[in-house]
């Protein structure tokens, strides 16, 4: 939607921490359900205070890390954020779950794709 200029961005000035903080509250408790350990990772050179949607980069994490709960048995998610070289965020999450096969990983941006460990859990993509 970004691409085709049909979503609109509301860049406003947000502190990260709180913005991980409810991530962290939202998803935790279905972590530990599953007996999963769950961390946010803040390298010290990330800023206290960025410029984002934070709506829409909050439910974007929120997303990623329901998907590595549901698809993690055992083990630990992770939320790391850091800076790279270019002075930009980076946001990723490592888990211990079964991975993206490879043949996989080009279809995962797709809309409505679904790889072959989604198929298998009958839980659907959201």
């Amino acid at each position: 939607k970004i691409e085709a200029g049909h979503m609109t961005l509301k860049i406003e000035a947000c502190t990260l921490d709180a913005l991980l903080s409810d991530v962290v509250h939202m998803l935790r408790p279905k972590a530990e359900e599953k007996g999963l350990k769950f961390a946010v990772e803040r390298a010290e050179d990330v800023p206290a205070l960025i410029h984002t949607d934070k709506t829409k980069l909050q439910q974007i994490l929120a997303n990623l890390v329901a998907n590595a709960i549901k698809f993690t048995s055992e083990g630990s998610v992770r939320l790391q954020v850091a800076r790279d070289s270019a002075d930009h965020l980076q946001f990723a999450v490592v888990d211990t779950g079964p991975g993206i096969a490879e043949e996989e990983k080009a279809a995962v941006f797709q809309a409505f794709q679904q790889t072959q460990s989604g198929v298998q859990s009958r839980e659907g993509t959201g």
